[in-house]
């Protein structure tokens, strides 16, 4: 796992398809996360994050196939533990 925090643009995956007939498609979704998993075929974004006496993981979030991301940018590190320093 990266622990880096990300911002991903992304489009459902039914309208990316070359050939699809549809004239208005529908806006982008906006998915903010920890980047879990990066592949040639998707991104695996968590939106929640279990983190506690050491252990660090994924509770819940997003596989999103490459073809449909519009952009991905990167925030900053995720910092486990970051409450205790504010």
């Amino acid at each position: 796992m990266s622990q880096r925090i990300v911002v991903v643009e992304w489009f459902d995956a039914g309208y990316t398809d070359k050939e699809s007939s549809v004239d208005v498609f529908p806006p982008a979704q906006h998915t903010v996360g920890v980047l879990v998993e990066e592949t040639d075929e998707y991104v695996h974004v968590a939106v929640n994050m279990y983190c506690e006496n050491g252990i660090v993981e994924p509770i819940d979030g997003f596989f999103i196939p490459k073809a449909t991301i519009a952009h991905m940018r990167d925030v900053g590190p995720y910092v486990c533990g970051l409450e205790k320093t504010l």
